[in-house]
């Protein structure tokens, strides 16, 4: 049914539809009740009837072509929560088009204006920004349904069912691959990998996220996105919705959290992993107590003192985040620094730093130069000095010559 046929429908019934600020329709009937049917299909089809009306007033912005994608960007607005579409090239990175670097919608809303010119032309996904701008929001990212049914088991054992269910409820949906739990706090934080498991591929021991938060500055695509936004499958809603994303207080987070975390495996290497394997696994955990301890590195070194000499730039900063570009990239965003925290949280697949996960300044420095041996990175770092340099309050400067 189009705008026009639902609002002659209505009409013959006496009731009257008007355009009021922002997302809200205004109608009147002339008598007091409305009939279901046609009160349900007013709210299912009311950014329809917004849109109408609005270029029936002489809105000049361009029309949304009115598929799934923007009718739920527009769900996400009405509900307080940042929509940003992605890029429709398998990258799984936000896109929202114009001059404006998406960067920008972690401090406000975009408008019904930007909705609309994002959407003027076919797109077949939508995400959203999570943390503060969001009011709040996070989502629990399950990388494969194997890691959410291991979740919901500890859930079960631990009396949280009540909780799991109830978040759920409010708003839960597949991926090509695993899960989206969404809920708001009141303090989220910046991203956080909760669950990993090893693995050994072609004999090289590699981490594998079961489970994470994505909170503060992070980006997900959300359902009804398929097609050419990710090759693997669609994302598709199971429970809920943007309007009933529930509400949880710190307590019930943290707990939900440390039941993400007891099916951590990544202290564990599979069976038939070969001993010399196995013996460095041991040795890396040990620590790295004869050179510079990662946590003084961290305390010491900036993130430019890390990233510049690999060739990264930092493209815009404000109080709270600076964004950085890796290296060969003209435009966009690869990773975003926390001040607060002063982690890193990487969005690209196009370095060895891992795309979704976050760094310290010493654990990205064994990443990029030490192939992830935190060992031999803290003695290279004693090797050069910074030892020494540290302690009598000298500066810092990496000279990679290796």
């Amino acid at each position: 049914m189009t705008a026009e046929e639902l609002m002659n429908l209505c009409a013959v019934h006496g009731i009257t539809i008007g355009k009021g600020d922002g997302l809200r329709l205004e109608v009147h009937c002339e008598d007091e009740y409305i009939p279901d049917a046609i009160r349900k299909r007013i709210y299912t089809h009311r950014f329809i009837l917004i849109d109408y009306l609005d270029h029936r007033s002489g809105r000049t912005e361009p029309r949304p072509c009115l598929t799934p994608s923007f009718t739920r960007a527009m769900q996400f607005i009405a509900a307080s929560v940042c929509p940003i579409p992605p890029a429709e090239d398998g990258s799984k990175a936000p896109r929202p088009g114009g001059k404006r670097a998406w960067q920008e919608y972690q401090d406000h809303l975009p408008s019904i204006s930007d909705v609309y010119r994002w959407y003027q032309h076919p797109r077949s996904g939508v995400g959203v920004v999570c943390g503060a701008v969001s009011g709040g929001l996070e989502a629990l990212d399950f990388d494969d349904l194997d890691a959410l049914d291991r979740f919901q088991e500890t859930c079960s054992k631990r009396g949280l069912s009540g909780l799991l269910n109830h978040i759920k409820a409010g708003y839960f949906e597949t991926t090509p691959h695993g899960a989206h739990l969404l809920y708001r706090c009141e303090s989220v934080g910046g991203s956080q990998k909760l669950a990993e498991e090893v693995i050994v591929i072609n004999g090289i021991r590699k981490r594998r996220t079961l489970i994470e938060t994505r909170g503060e500055g992070a980006y997900i695509i959300t359902a009804p996105s398929h097609g050419s936004v990710n090759s693997a499958g669609i994302y598709e809603q199971i429970e809920g919705g943007p309007d009933t994303i529930v509400w949880i207080d710190q307590s019930d987070r943290n707990r939900l959290l440390d039941a993400a975390r007891a099916i951590d495996q990544s202290s564990k290497l599979p069976a038939g992993t070969p001993r010399a394997q196995r013996r460095q696994h041991r040795t890396v955990r040990s620590g790295n107590s004869l050179g510079l301890s990662g946590s003084e590195f961290n305390v010491r070194a900036s993130w430019h003192d890390v990233l510049l000499p690999f060739g990264w730039a930092a493209v815009w900063s404000n109080d709270r985040f600076t964004y950085w570009q890796r290296p060969g990239k003209e435009h966009g965003v690869s990773a975003v620094e926390f001040h607060d925290s002063e982690l890193l949280y990487c969005h690209t697949t196009s370095t060895p730093l891992e795309a979704g996960g976050t760094y310290s300044k010493f654990g990205a420095l064994a990443v990029l130069a030490f192939n992830g041996d935190h060992r031999l990175c803290a003695h290279w770092l004693a090797q050069e000095g910074y030892n020494e340099r540290f302690q009598s309050g000298g500066g810092f400067d990496l000279h990679l010559d290796f």
